[in-house]
């Protein structure tokens, strides 16, 4: 949260400089770009993680903070994970296919590892990339806007 007021002891000019350069990255998800047609409110509250990240980056960068906000968001259902694995087997029903052949339509699906590389690349290298919202894939960081 941000004070605007200098006399509220949480006013950002108190803060340790050690926050300066510092990088927040959310976690969101493909759903959030693509849709989600049979998860409710899902993609829609990933959508509005990637609103967040960009509205705090731009608050960060009025106030000159020196704080990134970035989202990163992996395209694809990761059939690796538990939640993976009940996305997969619940769109295979939804579609009246077999969960094999769902993945199997999957193109350019990214890994847990991938998420958490491009996360790092993204807090340490990408220090000077214009956006606030990112996506991973197999295809490796794209931004997303």
């Amino acid at each position: 949260m941000f004070w605007r007021s200098a006399e509220s002891p949480h006013h950002w000019s108190s803060w340790p400089s050690s926050y300066l350069g510092a990088t927040v990255i959310v976690i969101s998800s493909g759903a959030a770009l693509g849709g989600a047609p049979i998860s409710g409110g899902y993609a829609g509250a990933k959508r509005t993680q990637m609103f967040i990240a960009n509205y705090a980056q731009k608050e960060s960068q009025r106030l000159a903070l020196g704080i990134r906000f970035l989202a990163l968001a992996p395209a694809r259902i990761m059939p690796d994970t538990e939640l993976g694995r009940f996305a997969v087997e619940s769109y295979a029903r939804y579609l009246g296919i077999s969960p094999a052949e769902f993945v199997a339509g999957m193109s350019s699906r990214q890994t847990p590892e991938d998420v958490a590389n491009a996360t790092a690349e993204l807090a340490t290298r990408f220090t000077d990339c214009s956006g606030s919202a990112f996506t991973i894939s197999g295809e490796g960081i794209i931004p997303a806007e």
